[in-house]
């Protein structure tokens, strides 16, 4: 069975439940799509990596933190527990 590289190409984009884009046989079109995903793509990677930023700071504060808010739950729940044993009875 020989199939075509058209055809295997469908084939496997279909097996896999791949989008097909429609792709212009025109050079100057070809060379314009492709100018216009790569700008996509370079906004994606950036807002990826404004993102990791963040959360990377985020979670350090919180890391920096820990200890601090551990103490806190703690002096608060000591503060706390006869006043629930209180209103239980």
């Amino acid at each position: 069975m020989c199939l075509s590289a058209h055809t295997l190409h469908l084939q496997i984009c279909e097996a896999f439940g791949a989008n097909r884009y429609p792709f212009p046989e025109d050079p100057a079109r070809q060379r314009a799509m492709h100018a216009e995903v790569t700008a996509r793509l370079r906004e994606l990677h950036t807002t990826i990596d404004v993102g990791d930023r963040h959360r990377e700071a985020v979670l350090q504060g919180i890391a920096f933190n820990l200890d601090t808010w551990a103490t806190q739950v703690k002096d608060m729940m000591v503060l706390c527990a006869p006043a629930a044993c209180v209103l239980m009875a």
